[in-house]
């Protein structure tokens, strides 16, 4: 090779390099058709004896879907277990909200197996009247109802429940509660020492007597009120004085059905909690139902409760009260929390419109705080005479009349209201007493602007 075509070389390399850019450049990117395919599936009960297949789901091929449950399908005899792809009896069980990749359209089979039968049994455990319930067929797997005693009965004993395998060391069950079979089982009636009295047409609990001649001395009662009377008919509500001055009982669960607890019901009892059940309906809280429960420290009120009584907590040992979500309480009643010395906090739903006189007077309360978009408007008189530990408060800016005497600290504190004035109008003049301890600032502007003592 000439030393002249030697040169030639790197130029002819970097023009090939240039029309393979070209072409590279000129030419089209390939395309793909995108297209879809629609799919369906449709659900099959398989020999279902009633309820309907759950609706079917068209999406596109490719597409990934999330299985249904059984919805109200229903086998007798057999339990729901999932689906099977294309064919009714063979294949494997996909579980219900298990993942499935759609193809083609294709047939879900509702897959069922074998229950296996359980007889749960009922033994009246010394029961003196009458008879237990029958036993009940059923199978493994499947939720009951544990059935009222009937006329089954053992007095003066009361029935309050059933014991689960063992009729002296078994968890004890209330009446009408729910009950997982997992297989044959006896269920053994269980007789307490006491009497609870039911007014089977009111559906309420009456009274809670010790029966006689039982001595009870040491024991501690742990009441579960069943949801239902011995007649069947459910239980709404607890009457007056149905549990007080019961020196033995330390807990109650009370059934979701009660809407009302009655006057004086479990004051100067011992009681130490109080349970209510999920979903209460509870809506009143009469007068003094727990005054005086000294063992009493803490509660929480379920969210349907409308009205907090005169005197309800009046001189109890309760510490903390708390209020259920969505609380649509509206009335805190005149003593409602008087002479609670233990009480150290407290916030006021903001459903509350009105606190009634005396109600938390002479308390131990060191903060009370009102829920956003608070809806109060009355403070009567003498709400918070006498709380001492309470160093500070914000009143609501809707609150439109408060009483006389509502605050009278012998110590300095501070009130923040939302005025531009120490009595507006609807105020009660002598509203903060005749202390002139307190510092009064307009909480209304920012900062809040002290308007007495005067600056």
């Amino acid at each position: 090779m000439t030393r002249r075509n030697f040169r030639k070389i790197p130029a002819i390399i970097a023009a090939f390099g240039m029309a393979m850019a070209v072409g590279l450049t000129g030419c089209d990117s390939p395309t793909s058709d995108q297209t879809t395919t629609p799919a369906t599936i449709t659900f099959n009960g398989n020999q279902n004896t009633a309820g309907t297949a759950p609706t079917a789901i068209t999406v596109n091929v490719g597409d990934g879907i999330t299985l249904p449950g059984r919805g109200d399908l229903v086998r007798s005899g057999y339990a729901f277990v999932g689906w099977r792809a294309g064919s009714p009896t063979t294949g494997t069980v996909l579980p219900a909200s298990s993942g499935f990749t759609v193809n083609a359209n294709i047939t879900m089979y509702a897959a069922w197996n074998v229950m296996t039968p359980a007889t749960i049994y009922f033994e009246g455990n010394g029961h003196t009247h009458g008879e237990p319930p029958g036993a009940i067929q059923t199978y493994i797997g499947v939720v009951i109802q544990l059935p009222v005693p009937g006329d089954m009965a053992s007095p003066p004993y009361f029935f309050s429940g059933w014991r689960v395998g063992d009729p002296e060391y078994g968890s004890i069950l209330a009446m009408g509660v729910n009950f997982e079979v997992t297989g044959d089982e006896t269920l053994y009636a269980v007789w307490a020492p006491y009497t609870v009295t039911f007014d089977d047409w009111a559906g309420s609990v009456t009274r809670f007597e010790v029966s006689p001649g039982v001595d009870i001395s040491g024991m501690r009662i742990n009441l579960i009120i069943p949801p239902i009377t011995h007649a069947g008919y459910p239980v709404t509500s607890i009457d007056t004085r149905a549990f007080q001055n019961i020196e033995n009982l330390v807990g109650i669960e009370i059934p979701a059905g009660v809407t009302y607890i009655g006057s004086w019901a479990f004051s100067s009892s011992s009681i130490e909690t109080v349970t209510f059940a999920p979903d209460s309906q509870l809506q009143i809280i009469a007068t003094h139902a727990f005054h005086e429960t000294t063992n009493l420290t803490s509660i929480e009120i379920p969210a349907g409760v409308t009205s907090i009584g005169e005197g309800a907590f009046l001189n109890s040992g309760i510490e903390t009260v708390t209020f259920a979500p969505d609380s649509q309480l509206q009335t805190i009643r005149g003593g409602a929390f008087q002479d609670t010395a233990n009480l150290v906090g407290i916030e006021i739903p903001a459903t509350v419109t009105s606190i009634g006189w005396q109600a938390f007077l002479r308390s131990g309360i060191e903060t009370v705080t009102f829920a956003p978009n608070s809806q109060l408007q009355t403070i009567e008189r003498l709400a918070f005479l006498s709380t001492t530990n309470l160093t500070s408060i914000e009143i609501p800016a809707g609150v439109t009349s408060i009483g006389d005497w509502v605050f009278n600290w012998p110590n300095q504190q501070r009130i923040y209201i939302h005025h531009d004035t120490l009595t507006p109008y609807g105020w009660h003049e002598n509203w903060r007493g005749d202390d002139e301890n307190p510092q009064i600032y307009n909480a209304s502007v920012t900062p809040p602007v002290r308007l007495f003592p005067f600056p």
